[in-house]
């Protein structure tokens, strides 16, 4: 906090009841079915109990979220979770994790237990955030020292400016093992020696992020200006001096809806910006600050969703592309490889395996 460190150091989750966290995002609790604990448990068998150096393979996931599989290793294998835009990291480095907290300015390790956070990291374009100048305006905050079994809450905050051009690219979750790190600070696991190498690692796209709509626009002055106020209430998601996007989510809201409805017909920028009476370019950042994507982004990822049902009702690829709303088969093939990593015959082929809802 901007005002704290101007007068001491602070311990360890020593601010956390000035923060309401009622008012912070929780991720839903996956389905821990029979099948799918079943499937994750063979994933981690063949890619993770045995340490590849590679990307765990697209293919092996068919229609579990990887969200959901890295979220069944950190509760159930005791792994740790990092995020980076960097697909060639060979191992953890000790870092200065904050000044103003006691204990963490000496280097230490960082991984989380929670798929959000490292999924976040992953996506986060910080190439793109230091060419405008925004690298130290990004914000997590989650409750600290929560029990495993507690629902995790999060805030994530990104400058105004910055977050309605979806800075987001694909990025690699890299997975450890918790038995490598030493734990201290109420559990939160940390280490200040030697490198740790991770024992497999995953790819990961905005998509695959469950809350890709619940990154908050900030004004960081004002927000700064406030804390030297007081911290009671922070992050104060519903002042509108904080957070000035805040008028854009029924617009955005209203175009999505708009497009559930219709994900099958061609739907440009003009005609949703007629919906809310706005310009094509207004209309694709309004929806791109809430959505954390583009319009024609959002229904193609919808399309592929309903193919995929219908794939599973047994129809013929071809007529499937038609139904969705592609052009044709080719058109169909191309974007669902490049969504699921493998193709609807593909896709069909996998279907021995248990049928898990997205």
């Amino acid at each position: 906090m901007a005002n704290s460190k101007e007068h001491r150091k602070f311990r360890p989750g020593e601010i956390d009841h000035e923060i309401d966290f009622q008012s912070f995002s929780v991720i839903e609790e996956p389905t821990r079915d029979t099948q799918t604990l079943e499937l994750c448990e063979r994933i981690y068998r063949l890619y993770v109990e045995n340490p590849s150096p590679l990307p765990i393979p697209d293919s092996s996931f068919c229609d579990l979220p990887r969200w959901v599989f890295l979220d069944y290793l950190v509760r159930s294998k005791n792994a740790l979770l990092f995020g980076s835009n960097n697909p060639n990291l060979t191992r953890l480095e000790p870092v200065v994790l904050s000044q103003n907290l006691i204990g963490w300015d000496a280097p230490r390790h960082l991984a989380f237990t929670s798929c959000a956070e490292a999924i976040y990291r992953a996506i986060l374009d910080s190439r793109h955030l230091v060419r405008r100048q925004f690298s130290e305006q990004c914000t997590i905050v989650s409750p600290f020292g929560d029990p495993p079994s507690a629902a995790k809450r999060f805030y994530f905050g990104l400058d105004h400016r910055i977050v309605s051009e979806a800075p987001w690219r694909n990025g690699t979750v890299y997975i450890f093992r918790r038995i490598d790190f030493a734990d201290d600070f109420q559990s939160r696991p940390f280490l200040s020696s030697q490198p740790i190498r991770p024992v497999a690692c995953l790819q990961v796209s905005p998509s695959d992020w469950p809350l890709l709509d619940k990154v908050h626009g900030v004004d960081h002055t004002s927000q700064k200006n406030r804390q030297w106020e007081t911290l009671s209430g922070y992050p104060w998601i519903a002042d509108t001096e904080i957070h000035p996007g805040l008028w854009k989510r029924p617009l955005a809201t209203a175009i999505r809806d708009h497009i559930d409805a219709n994900y099958g017909e061609p739907l440009g920028l003009e005609k949703l910006g007629k919906i809310i009476g706005s310009s094509p370019f207004a209309t694709l950042r309004f929806f791109r600050s809430v959505y954390g994507q583009s319009p024609h982004e959002y229904q193609t990822a919808l399309r592929i969703s309903k193919a995929k049902e219908l794939l599973r009702q047994g129809k013929p690829i071809a007529r499937v592309a038609v139904d969705t709303g592609f052009y044709d088969q080719t058109h169909l093939n191309r974007n669902f490889r490049r969504l699921m990593g493998i193709t609807p015959g593909q896709y069909l082929r996998l279907q021995d395996r248990p049928i898990l809802s997205s």
